[in-house]
C-alpha cells in the first residue's frame, strides 16, 4: 500500500518535476512512511460519525425552525445517496 501511495504522489508531481527531480521526493516519502501503517479507508476502520446529525444539531442550536431542520436533513440525505460517498470523502 505504501508503494502505491508513493507512486500516486510521484505521478501527480510529474506535472511539475521531471524524472530526475522525483528521485529525492521518492526517497524522502519512502523513509517517512516506514514509521507508519497505511491502509485505505475502505479497508480500515469505518468512520461511524453522524456528520449529518452533527450539522443539524448545530443548526438547531443556531435557532433554525424544526421545518428548516427537517428540510436540511432530507436534502443532505438525498445528496449523499445520489453521490454514493461517505462524508469525509467528499471534496470540492
Amino acid at each position: 500500500m505504501k508503494e502505491e501511495l508513493i507512486s500516486e504522489v510521484l505521478g501527480r508531481m510529474l506535472k511539475t518535476l521531471d524524472n530526475g527531480q522525483l528521485k529525492q521526493p521518492k526517497e524522502i516519502l519512502t523513509e517517512c512512511f516506514t514509521q507508519y501503517y497505511i491502509t485505505p479507508i475502505e479497508e480500515g476502520v469505518k468512520d461511524e460519525t453522524d456528520y449529518v446529525g452533527l450539522f443539524v444539531s448545530a443548526k438547531k442550536i443556531e435557532g433554525r425552525s424544526e421545518k428548516t431542520l427537517i428540510y436540511y436533513k432530507n436534502t443532505i440525505d438525498k445528496m449523499l445517496e445520489s453521490i454514493d460517498k461517505a462524508v469525509p470523502q467528499i471534496t470540492t
